[in-house]
């Protein structure tokens, strides 16, 4: 298994995910990577009510970038993306 780590940023601010995780692959990172951005919509519902700055990155053990996933995407109902 390989390490991934999801930082989330807001256009201004970054929180970085100084943990990680060890997952079996990319299906797994992009599951973790949503599960991350609804469980902070969540907590944050009260406070944020503007997502579209919002992004949750996920990098390898490296710090290099794998992936990005905005949380405007889950926002949008499936197929109108």
């Amino acid at each position: 298994m390989t390490g991934f780590y999801f930082n989330v940023h807001d256009g201004t601010h970054a929180f970085i995910d100084d943990g990680g995780l060890d997952l079996p692959g990319e299906a797994a990172t992009l599951a973790e990577a949503r599960q991350t951005a609804w469980a902070l919509m969540y907590d944050l519902q009260h406070e944020v009510t503007a997502w579209s700055a919002w992004a949750v990155e996920v990098t390898d053990e490296t710090g290099r970038s794998l992936s990005t996933l905005p949380f405007n995407d889950l926002l949008v109902p499936e197929g109108q993306a």
